[in-house]
């Protein structure tokens, strides 16, 4: 992940997964979540938005 706000989530293998925490609403209601994946020629980012 590219993104800063993607915080309590990661990605493994083929998936993006929360890592530690509760999410709180209250606190943030959504994350933007960068994905950049690149290959030797290509390089392609899109953004995914988890609503708490």
């Amino acid at each position: 992940m590219t993104s800063a706000d993607g915080g309590p989530f990661a990605v493994t293998g083929n998936q993006i997964v929360k890592t530690a925490g509760a999410l709180d609403f209250e606190t943030k209601a959504t994350y933007n979540l960068d994905v950049t994946c690149t290959d030797d020629i290509l390089q392609t980012t899109d953004t995914y938005v988890v609503k708490v």
